[in-house]
């Protein structure tokens, strides 16, 4: 081992060069030079108001966070719901599929016969399955029978004054919304219910059967009255609905016998819930 000051040759084990007494393993660079001054403690003490200002900031946002969990877990209910309605949709949605998928046979029979390329053959293929779907789709939004309503205000009051007046109840239920027929307790309930009010009727008028009403116009009215329609059926029925629309149905009296009409100055009155029209009737609010 040599000293790195004075180059002498030093026995193993000495702390310093036996000539010029420099201790082993420090230069003089390193001797005179002073101690680094660590930057750590500074950068730390320049952080920590940044980081008290995220700390308020957190502090701060936690009533929000809070409601938003309050939020989400009263939603729950609403999207277990959603999930049992999907669940229950899952053997129609693979029906639907199996008979889809059962038509690509005949499909494909028929792009050959038409001698259509690949490419002509997958748009053959998708157009059909979307007629399929529209088809699905419009036999949906068109059903009939109870509560399935109607495509304007007049042909909601025709057909349950009509029902009504020939004593076909089937009719006049399709008039009917959805929460009403629950609310009187099911179909047969309900037309319990009209056959009785009928037969009242008829002991009062014992010519009610030889007449009907038929609706002449409507007229639709403004968002205030709207609100207090709504507001009836809610309180009636105890249920929470929107509805879209609210009319007055100007109607004339037709004698079955002879078909003569005549106009009796009383107004009735539909509205339009979930896209359809429905009667309302304003004598059981």
């Amino acid at each position: 081992m040599f000293c790195i000051k004075c180059g002498a040759e030093i026995p193993e084990g000495a702390r310093f060069c036996i000539r010029c007494g420099n201790p082993i393993g420090e230069s003089p660079e390193t001797k005179n030079a002073e101690p680094e001054k660590s930057v750590l403690p500074e950068k730390t003490v320049a952080v920590k108001p940044v980081m008290n200002e995220i700390g308020k900031k957190l502090e701060s946002a936690k009533p929000m966070i809070d409601k938003m969990g309050e939020k989400l877990e009263s939603a729950r209910p609403v999207i277990d719901k959603m999930g049992e309605k999907l669940e229950s949709a899952k053997p129609v949605v693979d029906k639907m599929g199996e008979k889809l998928e059962s038509t690509k046979p005949v499909i494909g029979k028929i792009a050959n016969k038409l001698k259509l390329k690949p490419g002509k053959k997958k748009v053959i293929i998708i157009g059909a399955v979307a007629v399929v779907l529209a088809l699905i789709m419009l036999l949906k939004g068109g059903r009939s029978g109870a509560g399935a309503g109607f495509s304007s205000p007049e042909e909601a009051f025709d057909a349950w004054m009509t029902g009504y007046c020939l004593h076909d109840f089937d009719l006049t239920l399709q008039a009917e919304p959805d929460f009403v027929i629950e609310y009187e307790g099911g179909e047969a309930r309900l037309k319990e219910t009209l056959q009785k009010n009928y037969e009242d009727d008829i002991a009062i008028y014992p010519n009610a059967g030889t007449f009907k009403f038929e609706a002449t116009g409507h007229t639709m009215l403004g968002k205030d009255e709207e609100k207090e329609v709504e507001q009836a059926m809610c309180d009636k029925y105890n249920v929470d609905i929107k509805i879209s629309a609210a009319a007055v149905i100007d109607h004339r009296l037709v004698d079955l016998s002879d078909g003569s009409a005549g106009d009796i100055g009383t107004s009735g009155y539909a509205f339009k819930y979930k896209r359809k029209w429905y009667y309302l009737n304003v004598q059981s609010l």
